[in-house]
């Protein structure tokens, strides 16, 4: 391996550390960050992998595999609570470390890490409406509380207090911040609230599609709806095509066509 190789395997290989601008350690042991305004996040766990390729340049990738993200906010306190509700201040200096080990006896892969589990999160995310939603959409952290709702096929955040679920049958339904239904599982699609009205399209006794108007304030979201048009199976296509990607992002923004 020549120097140039080594050198850029020390540089993507290790772990990083981050220093104020007066030279202090602030947090140490990271694999992967992104510094923005309001939050920090650091990757714990993972691996940089290199190689050169025929034309003798190096390549790298970053594997996450097993790991944790730890939320913070720039003065070094957690997104997530404690248990207490409080959010845990770090301490300037600290040392993060994920570790992997073998069992000798039973050849178990065992990951440790030195930092509550309950403040990490585990997969790449995107925060929206004060909710941790994980990448593959099958996770939601509030972070208000640190209550995490799981069990569905794929979760997508409506607001502070509500969410979209889709179940196994990739029917979509309303739950609340206590994981309790709002409206259960029965929604073809429907589209994101502008402020607190959105259309949803259900199925009839027929067959045939209905599309309507609801208002999520209303005491009976369903039964106070206003029907705006229904479409038998054969005319509305256009739903065939969000029932059989079966994602919450496509079946969310549909535009029902014209009659012709």
């Amino acid at each position: 391996m020549t120097y140039g190789q080594n050198f850029y395997y020390k540089e993507f290989g290790g772990k990083y550390a981050l220093y104020n601008s007066v030279g202090e350690l602030l947090i140490e042991g990271f694999s992967q960050y992104n510094l923005g305004d309001n939050i920090w996040s650091f990757y714990f766990g993972g691996k940089w992998k290199t190689w050169t390729e025929e034309y003798g340049f190096d390549e790298y990738s970053f594997e996450y595999g097993v790991g944790r993200w730890l939320l913070v906010t720039p003065d070094l306190k957690t997104i997530l609570p404690r248990d207490c509700g409080e959010r845990y201040q770090i301490k300037k200096g600290t040392k993060i470390y994920w570790t992997r080990e073998v069992n000798k006896h039973d050849k178990k892969v065992i990951n440790r890490i030195n930092f509550p589990l309950n403040l990490l999160v585990e997969h790449e995310f995107q925060i929206d409406n004060g909710w941790i939603i994980d990448k593959s959409g099958k996770e939601a952290i509030n972070i208000a509380t640190g209550k995490r709702i799981t069990g569905y096929h794929e979760i997508d955040a409506v607001s502070d207090s509500l969410l979209y679920v889709m179940d196994d049958e990739y029917n979509v339904g309303i739950i609340d911040k206590d994981d309790q239904f709002v409206i259960n599982p029965q929604f073809y699609a429907l589209t994101y609230p502008v402020g607190n009205l959105f259309i949803g399209a259900t199925k009839g006794a027929k067959g045939e599609f209905i599309i309507s108007l609801y208002n999520l304030t209303s005491k009976n979201i369903l039964e106070n709806g206003i029907q705006l048009r229904a479409e038998s199976n054969s005319k509305c296509k256009f739903m065939q095509p969000y029932r059989k990607n079966a994602s919450l992002e496509c079946r969310s923004q549909f535009s029902p066509v014209d009659d012709g």
